[in-house]
C-alpha cells in the first residue's frame, strides 16, 4: 500500500495533480479488481479508470468511500476489511489531490491574467514610444528654425541688435537648446503622463 500512495504522489509531484488523481483511480482499479473506479468531489467525477461506475447517488454503500466532500465509488462492491481501509486512505489522498488541483488551476488563471496584463502594458507602452517618437520628429523642424532665427539674429544679419533684443535672443537661445535636450532624451516609464 505504502508502494501504491507513493507512486500516486510521486505522479501528482511530477506531472501534476490531475495526473495524480488519474493514477489513483487506476491504482484502485488494480488493487480491488474491479471493472472500474471513479473520484468524485462535490457530486461530479474528477477521475475515471475502466468501465464508469454508478454515481454516487445510486451506488451501494460497500461500492463506496467517503472523505469530506471526496467520494471513490468502485464498479463492483468491496467487502474485504483490509482493501476498505487501504480505498479509505486513497480517498483521503484524493481530496488532498484535489485540493492541489484547484490551487494549480489557480495559480493557471493568475499566470494567465499576469500574462495578458503585461502583454497590455508592453502594448501600451509601444504606443507611447511611438507618440513619442512623432512628438520629437514633429517638434525638431520648428526648433531647427528657432536656432536658425536666433544664430542669424546674433550674427547681425538683419542688422544691430539692442540690448533687450540681445537678452530676450539669449533666453530664446536657451529655451531651444534645453528643449533640444529634452528631445534627444526617451522618457522612462514613470516620466511618461498618464494620457499621451
Amino acid at each position: 500500500m505504502e508502494r501504491t500512495v507513493s507512486a500516486v504522489a510521486e505522479r501528482a509531484l511530477h506531472h501534476g495533480a490531475r495526473a495524480g488523481l488519474s493514477a489513483l483511480v487506476e491504482s484502485v482499479v488494480r488493487l480491488t479488481e474491479t471493472p472500474g473506479a471513479a473520484l468524485y468531489a462535490d457530486g461530479r467525477c474528477v477521475a475515471l479508470a475502466g468501465v464508469a461506475p454508478p454515481v454516487p447517488a445510486r451506488a451501494h454503500p460497500l461500492q463506496m468511500m467517503k472523505h469530506g466532500r471526496t467520494a471513490l465509488v468502485l464498479g463492483t462492491p468491496c467487502v474485504d476489511t483490509e482493501d476498505r481501509r487501504h480505498l479509505a486512505r486513497l480517498t483521503e489522498l484524493g481530496g488532498a489531490l484535489l485540493a492541489c488541483r484547484e490551487r494549480e488551476d489557480a495559480a493557471k488563471a493568475e499566470h494567465k491574467r499576469l500574462r495578458l496584463e503585461r502583454l497590455r502594458l508592453m502594448e501600451r507602452l509601444a504606443h507611447r514610444e511611438r507618440a513619442w517618437s512623432r512628438a520629437a520628429h514633429d517638434l525638431r523642424t520648428p526648433l531647427l528654425v528657432i536656432q536658425g532665427y536666433i544664430d542669424m539674429m546674433t550674427k547681425g544679419m538683419a542688422g544691430a541688435l539692442t540690448p533687450s533684443m540681445q537678452r530676450y535672443l539669449e533666453r530664446m537661445g536657451r529655451a531651444a537648446g534645453e528643449m533640444n535636450v529634452r528631445l534627444q532624451q526617451r522618457p522612462s516609464g514613470e516620466d511618461v503622463p498618464a494620457e499621451d
